[in-house]
């Protein structure tokens, strides 16, 4: 229902997802109200035959109720993964690569028979960004995954 509400950014303005659909419950909740609300204002313009097929396909899709659903659900998680890595050729901060490898490992959740399509993806987008960087992806995982905060010991 893109066409009606808009496509939401889902990273936000803090670069992490955390207080958009993507991550938070009750923004999910708001997103999937407005969603609800613009598959009734369609289908509420169609012919009634149409309108009962159409209105429990999508709302279908829109809950994820089967196999072909969510299998839709986790293409559309693996072509942001795609899309990613195309648009930014490598080049990406932190929490942009941490945001987009978090929202789109949705994508084997939703539908496990792609965790290896997933798991290519990933590999070429990890692949990018340490090329771009001039580093290993060992280094890339590492510095992304295992990087913490120095604390001073002294004083202050």
């Amino acid at each position: 229902m893109e066409i009606s509400i808009g496509d939401k950014n889902p990273v936000g303005k803090s670069g992490t997802g955390e207080s958009t659909h993507a991550f938070d419950v009750g923004q999910q909740a708001a997103k999937e109200e407005m969603e609800r609300r613009a598959i009734n204002a369609y289908t509420s313009r169609l012919r009634p035959s149409a309108a009962d097929e159409q209105a429990d396909l999508l709302f279908e899709l829109l809950e994820g109720r089967t196999v072909d659903a969510r299998f839709v659900k986790a293409v559309d998680k693996l072509q942001s993964l795609a899309f990613v890595m195309i648009k930014k050729g490598g080049d990406m901060q932190d929490k942009h690569l941490r945001f987009t490898l978090k929202y789109s490992e949705k994508a084997p959740a939703y539908f496990p028979d792609l965790q290896a399509h997933y798991a290519e993806l990933k590999s070429r987008l990890m692949t990018r960004v340490a090329r771009r960087r001039k580093m290993s992806v060992t280094a890339l995982e590492q510095s992304l995954y295992n990087s913490q905060l120095s604390l001073s010991l002294t004083s202050g």
